[in-house]
């Protein structure tokens, strides 16, 4: 969907850019230099819109990954509470390992 809507968006942008080398062209009114203008101000909203939006839902997705890892944890030292001290080592050992592996390089 997100390739989708910037597709579009760089479609309404190439339509913007013909618009306006069209009337460059041809002899410009008022009128269709403040219709030109408009145009490009709905683009420009279009465009911050879906910037905000994508950055939401990229922070949630973010959130709910988080919230699995703490999940993931307090499952996991809940049932390491039965374990013997060594085997807790071990296991908290692996999971720095694991959250390591996550880090961007």
């Amino acid at each position: 969907m997100e390739m989708e809507i910037q597709s579009l968006l760089e479609k309404l942008l190439d339509t913007n850019d013909a618009m306006s080398r069209c009337a460059a062209s041809a002899a410009q009114t008022t009128s269709v230099t403040q219709k030109l203008a408009r145009h490009r101000d709905i683009l420009h909203e279009f465009t911050q819109e879906f910037r905000r939006i994508k950055g939401n839902i990229n922070s949630m997705r973010e959130h709910a990954e988080l919230l699995s890892f703490v999940r993931d944890d307090i499952n996991e030292y809940k049932a390491s509470r039965s374990m013997s001290p060594k085997k807790q080592l071990l296991r908290e050992r692996a999971a720095i390992h694991g959250s390591i592996a996550h880090i961007p390089h």
